[in-house]
């Protein structure tokens, strides 16, 4: 949510994403509920099931890949801030938490027309 909130906010040109995961039936519930709440900002999300990904280290990495040929990957997905306790500073603003350790690729990738 928080990722779809701050790319709603900060790429007004940004009119699609595409998000492909393990199938979850929770999670593909929530996942309709977001793709409603986008659409009302302009913004698609197509959501691509995938249970051939099965591999421990790409399961945990996120990978953005931008149409511009830029590709950045965190290797421990979005789950790198600490946990806080629910009456915390950083509890909504994760501008305010800490972090753990996690690696950050940035590659610039050649568009093929």
């Amino acid at each position: 949510m928080m990722f779809c909130e701050f790319f709603i906010e900060k790429a007004p040109n940004l009119r699609k994403i595409r998000l492909r995961t393990r199938y979850n039936s929770e999670a593909e519930e929530h996942l309709k509920q977001l793709q409603l709440s986008m659409e009302k900002f302009g913004v698609e999300l197509v959501v691509q099931f995938d249970d051939d990904l099965h591999d421990r280290e790409f399961r945990h990495m996120f990978i953005f890949r931008f149409d511009n040929g830029w590709l950045v990957k965190i290797g421990r997905g979005l789950s790198y801030f600490q946990k806080t306790e629910s009456f915390s500073i950083g509890k909504f603003n994760t501008n305010l938490r800490k972090c753990l350790e996690t690696s950050v690729d940035i590659f610039r990738m050649e568009l093929q027309r």
